[in-house]
């Protein structure tokens, strides 16, 4: 009986990687012609960031003074009707002993962190993940009990309820369920994000 003789398989291999080289030199070749720059030094302040705060003076009057405390100034505004001086604690200086400030007047910046968009958006994922899960167990506990159910109008609503929501696709929800019913109801957006992110009911 002779040996079925086994094609071989190394033309395959090497189409593979002549196919794989021809993809990175395509892209090497498209991100050349594109001469677009790279600014990594930009992304950790999505993450977080250094906000300038500024510091307003709450009552009307002249700067009298400008003292400097270590890496804080302290700015001295006499009010207007001879009251008590007021200091506002600085980082940064934006005016000048003499000069007349009116109320809500910044005097300077104060630095402070605060969160970055992509933390923020983390954060607000993770959220509503949590609270459309624990909805859609609810949800589903709930149409699986009337799936059940020997009543025939709890378990045709059930099964309605079930092949409609697996039957359609979940952008498709989520347009329904923000741009129509969100609007009519007037539903904040973080509400109506949850309402279409339940999971489907087994």
């Amino acid at each position: 009986m002779a040996l079925k003789h086994r094609p071989a398989t190394w033309p395959w291999y090497l189409l593979l990687a002549a196919i794989l080289i021809g993809l990175v030199a395509g892209l090497w070749v498209a991100t050349k012609r594109v001469h677009y720059e790279w600014r990594w030094e930009r992304v950790p302040q999505y993450f977080a960031y250094r906000a300038e705060v500024p510091q307003e003076s709450p009552i009307a009057g002249r700067v009298s003074a400008i003292q400097a405390v270590g890496a804080l100034s302290r700015v001295v505004v006499t009010p207007a009707d001879g009251g008590a001086p007021v200091v506002l604690p600085v980082e940064t200086v934006q005016v000048a002993v003499g000069d007349t400030l009116d109320q809500e007047d910044s005097v300077g910046d104060n630095h402070e962190w605060r969160i970055g968009p992509l933390t923020q958006g983390l954060w607000v994922t993770i959220w509503i993940s949590f609270v459309s899960g624990l909805v859609g167990l609810l949800i589903g506990l709930i149409t699986g009990l009337c799936r059940i159910s020997d009543n025939p109008v709890l378990r045709g609503l059930a099964v309605i309820y079930i092949e409609l929501i697996r039957g359609t696709p979940l952008l498709v929800q989520i347009f329904i369920f923000y741009f129509f019913i969100g609007t009519v109801l007037n539903l904040d957006r973080i509400v109506a994000g949850i309402g279409a992110l339940v999971p489907h009911p087994t």
